[in-house]
């Protein structure tokens, strides 16, 4: 399983497009720090259909392989706007694990994956990758 921040759609497309061009059962789950999660799902799969129409394999059926999972529960006030849940992952990351997130994009992903966990949407015997996609220049704003 792999969690990360969603909101152009491009990182999400490229990972469920890898994954249904190799076979894999991983799930994606992008966490939205901006829009609906059907916004974004629907972004994701018009992009996931252009990857496979441009590698000469049926787009739309690529796109179908993989269920397209957009978790918008993190959005808060909107995008750019920290939430009390994206401070506190990026504490969280910061003191524990010396892991840099910005306060308002890639902490609202990481801010999913722990309010998960903590809900126990997860089994013990699962990997999550969770996908850094960048923001640190947000540390400096």
């Amino acid at each position: 399983m792999i969690v990360h921040a969603a909101s152009s759609g491009g990182t999400q497309a490229g990972l469920v497009a890898g994954c249904a061009l190799y076979g894999l059962s991983t799930r994606v789950i992008g966490v939205s720090a901006d829009d609906a999660a059907a916004d974004i799902a629907l972004k994701v799969h018009d992009l996931v259909r252009g990857v496979g129409d441009s590698l000469g394999v049926e787009g739309d059926a690529l796109a179908s392989v993989h269920s397209i999972e957009v978790d918008d529960q993190q959005v808060g006030d909107g995008y750019g706007i920290p939430s009390d849940a994206s401070r506190e992952a990026q504490r969280l990351a910061a003191r524990n694990e010396a892991l840099f997130v910005d306060h308002t994009y890639t902490a609202k992903a990481l801010a999913a994956l722990i309010a998960r966990v903590r809900d126990g949407q997860f089994r013990d015997d699962e990997t999550i990758l969770f996908w850094h996609t960048g923001g640190q220049v947000g540390l400096f704003a």
